[in-house]
């Protein structure tokens, strides 16, 4: 029995040992292709004079798509952001998705909407559109109310009324920087092969908005909204930039998304069943391309552009959203389970995927074996406290030099944050960050394990 629990905990041991060097191998490679690549673009976009963009008679038509669902007041000054970003050949459509509260009748107040007549150009199946209203105001703003149906129907919904190439995806509770989509529509100018371009995403808690923009960019004080600007940090700046050399990202945020419109339509639009609606659609996008055997990348991502979205300030809904995130990553996985370690689908197939898996769907399930291993290892004695202690110091360690070099790449860049007092706070967040607020982020991805086991689905 002894030899068989020894034996157990080596096997144990070593079988983790590889994971974590593999994991944070890829972590350093991603760095280490991120680095360069920001310092790149910081330098151009020094140089570039986007504002000839707003000259230029080749930009291509886009459609912003908002859906609003009990947004209130909110929703109004997210219609002014829209209005006002530079952009010259743009529309924008809101999907009114049966909201229950007075959305509607603000809308058509603020906006001075009246009844229309409106045709879709699209056939994606959505929830019956009971009324289209246009703007006596403002020419190129379309409200469609329809009856409720999810996000990802409201978003087909749009889509299908749209008349442009291109369409951006936006929530409710998104500000855009006035020149995002003249940052944005770069790539689709010099990539042809280009289906989807992500962007940053910063948080807006704690920022000052008056007439939908932003006059005072600020740190939230809440402990929960603070706590997520390094994660995104990490994520955007490094993750999602390194993976632009590696076959390109699977996942573009659902707050801030811009799209080949034909090629969602040739893709079904959104899948109203899948419950990370955004992720899935990245994925069959980037299938259509591997399949079409193209080498070109379908899902990329750019650092400039930034949208500011609000995100959850207290611990259950943040819990609830994390949870909720999880579930949609079980359930993409599994749709898209044909393409795990599958050549067909180049770098995504081979790396891209299994990554997902290994590093984001399972993660919770073996760092939590590895807590048990190495608290049974120190209570049998096979292991002692100094090196449990070791062992969690490294890991957690990592992870904070990660998000600290992705700090230093923001501050010593684009520098949305400017003060010392700012810089303290955040280098003192990516210490706080392992210590208390990893271990819940577990706890809140078994719960989306639960959920999708259960067949839990919510929509907004």
């Amino acid at each position: 029995m002894l030899l068989l629990m020894e034996t157990f905990f080596k096997t144990s041991n070593l079988i983790l040992m590889y994971y974590f060097l593999a994991i944070n191998t890829l972590y350093a490679l991603l760095i280490a292709l991120s680095i360069p690549a920001i310092y790149k673009r910081f330098k151009s976009v020094g140089l570039e004079d986007i504002s000839k963009l707003l000259k230029s008679e080749s930009l291509p038509t886009i459609s912003i798509v908002l859906p609003v669902y009990n947004e209130g007041l909110g929703g109004i000054a997210a219609v002014h952001n829209l209005l006002e970003l530079h952009y010259p050949s743009k529309d924008l459509i809101v999907v009114n998705d049966g909201s229950p509260d007075n959305t509607m009748e603000l809308l058509i107040n603020e906006f001075e909407l009246v009844e229309t007549f409106a045709m879709p150009n699209g056939n994606l199946p959505t929830e019956k559109v009971s009324k289209a209203y246009r703007s006596k105001r403002f020419s190129n703003l379309l409200v469609l109310d329809k009856e409720n149906g999810g996000k990802s129907d409201a978003n087909n919904c749009g889509i299908n009324y749209s008349f442009a190439k291109l369409y951006l995806n936006v929530d409710g509770d998104t500000i855009l920087e006035n020149d995002a989509l003249l940052r944005m529509v770069r790539p689709f100018l010099t990539e042809k092969l280009i289906l989807c371009q992500g962007a940053t995403i910063r948080i807006l808690n704690g920022c000052t908005v008056k007439n939908g923009k932003i006059t005072n960019v600020e740190l939230p004080r809440n402990y929960w909204a603070g706590i997520q600007i390094v994660e995104y940090m990490r994520s955007f700046i490094y993750g999602k930039l390194g993976w632009n050399s590696l076959g390109g990202n699977l996942i573009v945020s659902g707050a801030f998304g811009l799209f080949d419109r034909k090629a969602v339509i040739e893709c079904g639009g959104y899948n109203t069943k899948a419950i990370g609606e955004d992720f899935e659609l990245t994925m069959t996008l980037t299938m259509k391309r591997r399949l079409e055997k193209e080498k070109a990348k379908a899902v990329m991502f750019i650092p400039d552009p930034v949208a500011w979205t609000d995100v959850p300030p207290t611990y259950s809904e943040l819990g609830t959203q994390r949870a909720r995130w999880h579930q949609g990553l079980c359930d993409t996985m599994w749709i898209h389970k044909d393409m795990f370690f599958n050549p067909k689908y180049g770098m995504t197939g081979m790396l891209g995927y299994p990554y997902m898996f290994f590093g984001e769907l399972i993660e919770p399930l073996v760092e939590t074996f590895a807590y048990f291993l190495i608290f049974f290892g120190i209570s049998l004695g096979y292991l002692t406290w100094r090196d449990g202690l070791l062992v969690l110091m490294v890991s957690w360690g990592l992870t904070s030099i990660m998000t600290m070099i992705a700090v230093v790449m923001e501050v010593s860049t684009f520098r949305r944050y400017k003060r010392l007092g700012q810089f303290a706070l955040l280098f003192m967040y990516t210490f706080l960050e392992v210590l208390g607020y990893r271990q819940m982020y577990i706890w809140w991805r078994f719960k989306g394990f639960w959920r999708y086991f259960k067949s839990t689905k919510g929509y907004y």
